[in-house]
């Protein structure tokens, strides 16, 4: 496993900055790495998603950040920086003060000290935690200590320095401390066209009575592999809304965990997917009710065209003994194309009575006489296709409680179908 047996050289460059890491850890995931290996096909939860690529790229780990940054890399931050938010900026897996703008108030960012969270997640997956263990060199813990009166966007921006492709390992812990508000927006980009893999891990403590509206974003290049866990550990009378937005990678693969730890937990968890050319989105949750008098709600929408493939696993666990327990989900894919595939599994382990818990899943074609509806107010076809998959997608987007986020990823959202419809006619022309 080419992956596995770059960390002696890793280790080696890495030593020669001044980065704090535990290299006895790493040591030790990676004799768990290589003693467990990588998942495979074989297992059920990746029985749709292979790691071929990683035997086929020689990814190389990043062990500093650039010295001096170049401009195309000022220039890619400021493009992708979200007007009106606060900002994090991180480069390769390693944080950029000099980039960020935030309130130092509000905000508090310093170097990773706190005792991980437990989560409940996917077994199969731990060798993919071991392997951001194996290359991550500098974890950061975040504290929202006060209401954020905008939005905070963490931008993890991925720049290939030398043209090797990379392998880049963020790592963070986020806090949202008790009675306390934060819309926080998890930005995943690169640079176009460049081939790199990125395996991010982020956790979010709620604390009681505290509200956290979480955007994952990705956006990356259509040459990138992209991993993520997202772990949310919420605590009794707290509000978490997640909405995970897909528009742009070759393979995506998403790990969410959500634990439910106390009362009267409000939550929603909310997909939109665009997918498009031979592009692959895996999306596997963990919705955890430990206590009762909780509500959970997922809505996963994917719109795929060309050779696009789609897979959502939603499994919800309601533990035995608590009462008043509310569960939905659904799963919705639109199909642009005949060659598309979808592999929908929703996962009920509920071993309670008092409980509510539903789930559904469909997939079918644009209806042609919306379609046609459209032409007939001298809209063309391509455009009325757009209009339609925007408006399927932006049910999901329109849910953000920031009209800002709403109207940014509007704008994002229409801006990447509306590229893609006039590639598709320059093809045919």
């Amino acid at each position: 496993m080419n992956i596995i047996n770059s960390f002696d050289s890793f280790l080696t460059e890495a030593q020669k900055f001044p980065h704090v890491a535990d290299w006895t850890s790493k040591q030790r995931a990676k004799e768990q790495l290589v003693q467990s290996g990588l998942p495979t096909r074989k297992q059920e939860s990746w029985r749709n998603t292979s790691l071929k690529f990683l035997s086929e790229t020689d990814f190389k780990p990043a062990s500093h950040s650039p010295m001096q940054l170049p401009d195309s890399v000022l220039s890619l931050a400021s493009s992708k920086m979200i007007d009106g938010c606060h900002t994090l900026v991180f480069l390769n897996g390693f944080y950029m003060p000099g980039l960020s703008r935030f309130d130092v108030n509000t905000v508090l960012v310093i170097e990773n000290t706190k005792k991980p969270i437990s989560f409940q997640g996917d077994a199969d997956s731990a060798s993919i935690h071991h392997l951001n263990e194996l290359y991550n060199l500098n974890p950061i813990d975040i504290t929202i200590k006060a209401d954020l009166d905008q939005p905070l966007q963490i931008l993890n921006l991925t720049h290939l320095m030398g043209g090797e492709p990379l392998v880049i390992s963020p790592k963070m812990n986020v806090t949202v401390k008790s009675n306390k508000e934060a819309k926080i927006v998890l930005s995943q980009v690169g640079e176009h066209q460049a081939r790199y893999f990125t395996n991010g891990q982020f956790t979010f403590a709620v604390e009681k009575d505290a509200r956290l509206e979480l955007v994952n974003d990705v956006n990356q290049s259509t040459n990138a592999y992209h991993f993520d866990f997202v772990g949310i550990a919420a605590e009794a009378s707290s509000t978490v809304r997640y909405f995970e937005l897909n528009l742009n990678a070759q393979l995506t693969r998403h790990e969410l965990v959500l634990e439910l730890n106390g009362e009267h937990i409000q939550s929603e968890i909310l997909g939109a997917s665009y997918l498009k050319y031979n592009q692959h989105c895996d999306s596997q949750t963990y919705i955890n009710h430990h206590k009762g008098s909780c509500q959970s709600e997922q809505v996963y929408k994917a719109l795929l065209d060309d050779e696009a493939r789609s897979v959502f696993s939603g499994t919800v666990f309601i533990a035995e003994g608590i009462a008043k327990t509310d569960s939905a989900q659904l799963n919705q894919n639109l199909l642009l194309s005949d060659k598309v595939e979808v592999n929908s599994k929703p996962i009920l382990r509920i071993y309670s009575d008092d409980v509510k818990a539903s789930h559904g899943s469909t997939m079918g074609k644009m209806q042609e006489d919306e379609i046609f509806y459209l032409q007939s107010r001298s809209i063309s076809r391509s455009k009325a296709i757009e209009l339609l998959g925007q408006g399927f997608l932006n049910e999901i987007v329109l849910r953000m409680g920031s009209d800002l986020l709403k109207k940014h990823f509007s704008k994002e959202l229409l801006n990447e179908l509306g590229t893609q419809r006039k590639t598709k006619l320059k093809v045919v022309k």
